[in-house]
């Protein structure tokens, strides 16, 4: 995967922003694209209750800028999901990665001449769907894991490799009944049988799968401040 364009600007609040954009297959040099207003734009469903259901929370942009010889939107339509994903900085920081959503075909209309490209992208989750949960080296799970760990394996599976931390802000009391047996204590540290996350005796479940499974319509699972957050939300 090769980075082929890049898109620079500067925020609102005067932070050197860049955008890269890598291709699978692309090669030659970097081409610079002159970015329009709102160049990077961030949503999240948990922002929109008509959508928002509690589990895996996406987060979704756009990427917004002029096109030039050469370069259209039919430019970025990759094959497959993940042939084109783009890298987010700010003072040279990076904050985002994510996956630019592959389209049917390009604009019936676009036009000859420069015009405006508004690319739609996500953070790449989806990609999991196709990911089958193994251990680091890619083998077969065996024996207990934490679910933390689980979480960190499914993460790092994603098509951008993965360099943001995990953060839990759950912490679960044990009770029977009524009383109270245990000290607060974090639930992902807790040791389940990695062969929860099969689907029959010798199929496992997608990373996505497992990612759902752990939400349980209880958590939340999203991506803020540089960091992939587990919350009761």
């Amino acid at each position: 995967m090769a980075k082929k364009y890049t898109i620079s600007f500067n925020s609102f609040d005067d932070k050197d922003c860049v955008i890269d954009i890598y291709i699978n297959g692309a090669s030659g040099d970097v081409i610079e694209l002159d970015p329009i207003l709102d160049a990077f734009v961030i949503e999240q469903d948990r922002t929109n209750s008509n959508t928002y259901t509690r589990g895996i929370v996406d987060t979704y942009y756009n990427l917004n800028f002029h096109s030039k010889e050469g370069v259209t939107l039919q430019t970025f339509n990759g094959e497959e999901y993940g042939d084109v994903y783009f890298k987010y900085y700010e003072d040279t920081v990076l904050l985002h990665t994510g996956i630019i959503t592959p389209f049917d075909g390009g604009s019936p209309h676009e036009p000859e001449g420069m015009y405006s490209i508004s690319l739609s992208a996500e953070s790449g989750l989806k990609y999991l769907k196709n990911k089958e949960f193994r251990d680091a080296s890619g083998a077969i799970l065996s024996g207990k894991i934490t679910l933390s760990k689980a979480l960190g394996l499914c993460l790092n599976a994603l098509q951008v490799p993965n360099v943001f931390p995990i953060q839990t802000r759950i912490a679960i009391e044990t009770y029977i009944g009524a009383t109270k047996k245990g000290a607060t204590g974090d639930f992902f540290t807790k040791l389940i049988d990695s062969e929860a996350f099969k689907n029959g005796a010798n199929t496992w479940m997608s990373c996505y799968e497992v990612l759902t499974a752990i939400c349980a319509d209880t958590f939340d699972l999203y991506f803020e401040n540089q960091k992939w957050v587990v919350d009761y939300n």
